[in-house]
């Protein structure tokens, strides 16, 4: 079956056609309507204060976006400065008590366990194995013991690309009291995210969400809801019963108006046909990796997400390769990283393998 963009390169102005795109995994280009947005923003800011309201009513706009995305309630989703401070919000609304412990993969991402260590550091953070990068929920589950108060997991692994069954980690902790707190950045806008599956889910917007710097905060059962920040500002009591209290003041108005134009064509598209197209290219890229005898980490039904990795000696001077011929990577911490994006088709992974041909043994 040959795969077509579901939204066409054309509509991503800097994209250069010279090159192939596969490091949507560090960050994606702009769609073409964040220029649009851009020039609305700068109209608002210079409109008094009937435009400063009306940055407020397009920040209500989005949080209904975001709220349709993720099949969440829109009192229920915050627009913050990125995922960072959305999983310390997160952290610091909880009660730590000496004894106390919070889990996560030895392998997941550094935002988790910075947040942790900083602001919990009586309370034992217990970091579960990942044998060859890969991190069975069950051993997630099995690290949680009575004291523990929190789960710290990313939807798809951003180092080794597993994605993890978000709805089956809180179907059997969520009984227990620990909160699941769902790091989405790398699932967002490419893979069905629904907040009801975590007590709270964080993503960043500048991935797979293809709009720029910012951070998303959704409230997704009554234990999440019932979390309140350490922190405070002007705003927090605007909306104290709504996820906005973790909105200290303004919100990043003009990132939030490009999340907003990228976010409608988004919509346009299901979350069956995102994922699909995204795991199709992924499969492709994965393939003509292992066809010129280089070995990305395995993927298998479930666990499968439109990143793939490859952990080996010569992965530096792989991803130096393919840059030299013109194929945008993501390479550190050891591993490079390919990520399937909407506006890849036949010929992005046409041009892949010709350039893995190119490059030959290593």
């Amino acid at each position: 079956m040959r795969l077509a963009p579901l939204i066409p390169p054309s509509e991503f102005p800097q994209l250069d056609p010279a090159w192939v795109h596969l490091a949507g995994g560090g960050q994606s280009p702009l769609h073409g309507s964040a220029a649009a947005a851009i020039e609305a923003f700068l109209a608002r800011k210079a409109d008094g204060q009937r435009g400063y309201v009306a940055h407020w009513d397009v920040a209500a706009q989005v949080r209904a976006q975001v709220a349709r995305l993720t099949q969440a309630r829109v009192e229920d989703v915050a627009l913050l400065g990125n995922a960072s401070e959305a999983i310390t919000r997160v952290v610091s609304a909880i009660d730590w008590r000496p004894g106390d412990s919070a889990v996560m993969a030895a392998n997941d991402y550094a935002s988790g366990r910075a947040a942790l260590q900083a602001l919990a550091p009586d309370v034992q953070l217990l970091q579960v194995p990942a044998p060859d990068e890969h991190c069975p929920e069950q051993a997630l589950i099995d690290a949680c013991g009575p004291r523990t108060r929190l789960l710290y997991v990313s939807q798809v692994n951003p180092r080794s690309g597993q994605r993890l069954d978000i709805a089956a980690l809180s179907a059997a902790l969520r009984p227990r009291g620990v909160i699941v707190l769902n790091d989405a950045t790398h699932a967002t806008g490419a893979l069905s995210v629904r907040a009801e599956d975590a007590d709270v889910t964080v993503s960043s917007t500048y991935k797979f969400l293809g709009a720029s710097f910012m951070g998303l905060l959704i409230c997704g059962s009554k234990a999440g809801r019932a979390l309140r920040p350490a922190g405070a500002g002007w705003y927090s009591d605007a909306a104290p019963s709504t996820a906005q209290r973790h909105e200290f003041g303004n919100v990043p108005h003009l990132d939030v108006a490009i999340l907003g134009a990228m976010l409608e064509r988004l919509l346009r598209l299901t979350d069956a046909a995102r994922e699909a197209h995204l795991l199709g290219v992924a499969d492709g890229l994965a393939d003509a990796l292992t066809r010129h005898g280089h070995a990305p980490l395995p993927r298998a039904g479930q666990a499968r997400s439109q990143n793939i990795t490859l952990f080996a000696p010569h992965a530096e001077a792989l991803a130096e390769a393919l840059e030299s011929r013109g194929v945008r990577v993501w390479y550190d911490h050891g591993r490079l990283r390919l990520s399937a994006q909407l506006f890849h088709s036949d010929e992005t992974l046409d041009r892949f393998d010709e350039a893995l041909a190119d490059i030959g043994t290593l």
